[in-house]
């Protein structure tokens, strides 16, 4: 009954660690990106108007989209499948409208906007006063493969000892000593393996980082041409 009591332990030892997301990537600050002019290609046309805020756009890491953020909602959908049982299903969408590719120069009526800057999402305050906006994009470094070894480790090694377990239960019901040593070996290297799965795949988790942005007003002009 030990061993069975085991088997149950660690079975739900691994439902437990995976139910807590243990797994998921470890969350690393974001980097605070360098504050230098951008540096256009061509010169841009002189602001229209006093109602908006010139903004020049930059990314670390090199070119990317910069679009505004028009519309963004979510909802939820309720329907019957027939047999009387209701399913409920959840949509998130975000309307977006292109503003230019980094590096580069725009006006926006003044106040606050939300614009994505590759995959990076910014809240930018367009003022009288000509600012910068510069952002680093989210990074994720993950090994596929290690976490693919940890979760076949994980499957066989809950397996065995499932399967161990049972053939316990059936020494025990059956009075039958044929199923003890099966039983055992099937508990131990079972819990072998899913161990070795789950430092596997808490190693193999890899890490996250978010993507980070800052906006300041600069002292000379905000963009320079090549």
């Amino acid at each position: 009954m030990i061993s069975a009591r085991l088997s149950t332990t660690l079975t739900l030892t691994l439902v437990a660690t995976l139910a807590t997301g243990c797994f998921s990537p470890a969350q690393i600050p974001a980097v605070e990106p360098t504050r230098g002019i951008p540096e256009v290609d061509i010169e841009p046309p002189p602001p229209s108007d006093g109602k908006t805020g010139r903004v020049a756009f930059d990314n670390d890491g090199g070119p990317v989209e910069v679009d505004a953020i028009v519309e963004e909602g979510s909802g939820a959908v309720r329907a019957t499948d027939g047999h009387g049982n209701w399913i409920t299903g959840g949509s998130y969408g975000v309307k977006t409208t292109p503003i230019c590719r980094t590096p580069c120069v725009t006006d926006l009526p003044l106040g606050t906007h939300r614009v994505v800057v590759g995959a990076t999402r910014v809240s930018v305050t367009a003022s009288p006063k000509p600012t910068v906006v510069r952002v680093t994009q989210p990074e994720e470094d993950r090994s596929p493969s290690a976490r693919l070894l940890g979760t076949m480790s994980m499957t066989l090694g809950a397996t065995g000892v499932g399967l161990g377990g049972v053939a316990l239960v059936l020494e025990q019901t059956s009075h039958k000593s044929e199923y003890r040593n099966p039983g055992v070996a099937a508990i131990s290297v079972g819990g072998v393996l899913l161990v070795t799965g789950i430092v596997v795949s808490y190693l193999a988790r890899g890490s996250s980082r978010p993507g980070g942005a800052t906006q300041f007003t600069p002292k000379g002009p905000a963009f320079v041409v090549k």
